[in-house]
């Protein structure tokens, strides 16, 4: 969070000579992001571009952002660099809170449950359904080794 001074600083802008003309600027602050791991169970065909796992990334946001940032907060998103090394979030693609805890039910929210099948399952007391089956064991039977 930026602190007071920077705050008032942020008040007090102005262009030019003429104090009439305020800008309504949001004073900035700093967030630190560190590489993570999200999981959402979906295979990624293209893995993102990863940082270095002991690189950590300072952005500015608004504090009005700021505010609703805490820490621990996952955040995936694009982070563009500039020639000159600076650095800025293109955009923010998923957010999730610091409690978030992936489940797996997440995945199964397309599911359909089965049809009503109107067909009678196979039965030992369906003989058309059991000759197949059993000519073939009977086969497989008749075709034991050593006899001719």
């Amino acid at each position: 969070m930026p602190s007071d001074d920077i705050s008032s600083y942020f008040r007090r802008l102005a262009l030019g000579s003429d104090t009439q003309r305020r800008l309504k600027l949001k004073p900035l602050g700093r967030a630190v992001f560190r590489t993570a791991d999200i999981e959402d169970g979906w295979v990624h065909q293209i893995p993102p571009e990863r940082l270095a796992d002991d690189e950590d990334v300072v952005c500015f946001f608004e504090q009005d952002i700021l505010n609703e940032m805490t820490v621990g907060t996952k955040v995936t998103a694009q982070i563009c660099e500039l020639s000159s090394g600076f650095r800025f979030v293109k955009t923010l693609e998923n957010v999730q809170p610091s409690f978030y805890t992936f489940l797996p039910q997440h995945l199964i929210k397309d599911y359909k449950p089965p049809r009503i099948n109107d067909r009678p399952p196979r039965s030992v007391h369906d003989t058309a359904a059991a000759a197949p089956e059993h000519e073939a064991a009977e086969e497989q039977a008749g075709e034991q080794p050593g006899e001719e």
